[in-house]
């Protein structure tokens, strides 16, 4: 029987004096560490640095001017005091930099150049410090530009196609779906729940229900847990799973205390990382591929079983199907050491018809070399030479550049991409889905 069928206040430790280049805005410690830091370093005769605001807000491609910080010792405003200021997010100074150093005049300030907002606007952080000071941050943010769109490409068939509906700036999150900044959640140009904080969509030929595709999107919010499925919009909640959880793929959620969900139930403890994948080979799999800090495992939903893997070490992440990256940057796929020296890899599990009714598990991966694939079945693949080094797998022969240039299969698809999710699907052909943001530059 088909599975489918079953779905249904001491004082804090100082911090460090490094400059945090943190992508979110502002974090809980640092809010308290600055609530604080007045008081410690009054007692010890440090400098305490200040901005003038504690947000500030642009627009893209535009500057924001007028910045400034403080440094004052012991209360008064001082002096000669050296004071770097860091910027993440894309943000820049004037010239380019993402930093800038200046030494506070009389009245104890630094004017800080104009601030660069990137084409993409969104949050980032600036981080301020000086030599025994407190590191300190405000925000800085611009508002998503409506230039830009959201694409779903067809490697088999070549079309491209824009989802009109969708918002520019959105993060793509699987195929033909997308997050918006404000939660909004968007399935195939439809919005299909409100207040998401996160999803992972999956593409999935059914042949137990008709021979049809199914977009599976699992996702969470304020309230719960869900389940959605594209053909049909069924909308289920995941009543078991707790608050919190994140989604890892096609009905399966991670707890915050290392509990891993599978439609519904618990299906393991103490998982570090997950990835949960559906693969169709004439019979109807989701396979799950977790870690926990003794060991990796692979679990079949269709069968009910579960493969340790034996070779990989304790402490690895699951980065896709029966493939996990160590700590010291060894890449595993079935149990099997095949690359060293890996900053980043997906995994993703494909059933070929036209090669012999075989499955694949089609690997991407970068190295500080460049960019490589690597085939399960045979070991196939190699270097994607025409793929610029520091660039990001995305999936099945893919990889974001920095300069957002999206290139498959070794050739340049597009440019100004934002993000990119790419993923095999099977319905009797053969087909990469690329779901993929863009924005205009400036």
């Amino acid at each position: 029987m088909s599975p489918e069928s079953d779905r249904s206040s001491s004082l804090l430790p100082a911090p460090s004096r490094r400059t945090i280049l943190a992508g979110a805005a502002w974090s809980v410690p640092a809010i308290a560490a600055a609530s604080i830091a007045p008081v410690a370093a009054a007692a010890s005769n440090v400098p305490v640095l200040a901005f003038d605001k504690t947000t500030y807000t642009g627009t893209a491609c535009s500057t924001i001017t007028g910045t400034y910080l403080t440094a004052t010792v012991g209360g008064v405003p001082t002096a000669g005091i050296s004071v770097t200021v860091a910027l993440s997010g894309s943000y820049t100074f004037t010239g380019g930099s993402t930093s800038y150093t200046g030494v506070t005049d009389s009245a104890g300030k630094v004017s800080l150049p104009a601030i660069t907002v990137p084409a993409t606007g969104g949050a980032a952080t600036a981080s301020a410090t000086a030599a025994s000071a407190t590191t300190v941050t405000a925000s800085v943010t611009a508002p998503v530009p409506s230039t830009g769109g959201a694409y779903f490409y067809d490697w088999y068939s070549g079309s491209n196609s824009k989802l009109a509906n969708v918002p520019a700036g959105s993060t793509p999150v699987g195929q033909e779906a997308f997050l918006t900044n404000n939660g909004d959640l968007w399935v195939s140009n439809v919005r299909v729940a409100t207040g998401v904080s996160a999803a992972v969509a999956q593409p999935y030929f059914d042949p137990n229900g008709g021979n049809v595709w199914h977009n599976y999107v699992t996702y969470v919010s304020s309230s719960g847990a869900y389940f959605y499925d594209g053909n049909g919009g069924g909308n289920s909640k995941q009543s078991n799973v707790p608050a919190g959880s994140k989604p890892v793929g096609q009905i399966t959620f991670l707890a915050p205390n290392g509990d891993l969900y599978l439609n519904n139930s618990r299906l393991a403890s103490n998982v570090t990382s997950a990835v949960a994948q559906p693969y169709y080979d004439y019979n109807w799999h989701t396979l799950i591929s977790y870690t926990t800090a003794s060991g990796a495992y692979v679990y079949d939903w269709y069968n009910g079983s579960t493969g340790t893997q034996t070779n990989v070490p304790g402490g690895s992440t699951a980065v896709g199907y029966a493939s996990f990256l160590a700590q010291n940057g060894d890449l595993y796929v079935g149990n099997k050491k095949v690359a060293s020296g890996v900053t980043a890899a997906v995994a993703q599990p494909y059933f070929d018809p036209n090669g012999g009714n075989v499955w694949h598990n089609y690997v991407a991966y970068t190295t500080s070399a460049g960019a490589f694939t690597y085939d399960g079945n045979g070991g196939g693949g190699g270097k994607q030479t025409n793929v610029p080094v520091g660039s990001t797998p995305v999936g099945q022969w893919s990889f974001l550049a920095p300069n957002g240039d999206l290139y498959l299969n070794n050739s340049k698809l597009t440019s100004n991409v934002t993000g990119a999710v790419v993923q095999p699907y099977y319905d009797y052909h053969w087909h990469t889905y690329i779901t993929y943001s863009t924005v205009v530059p400036c």
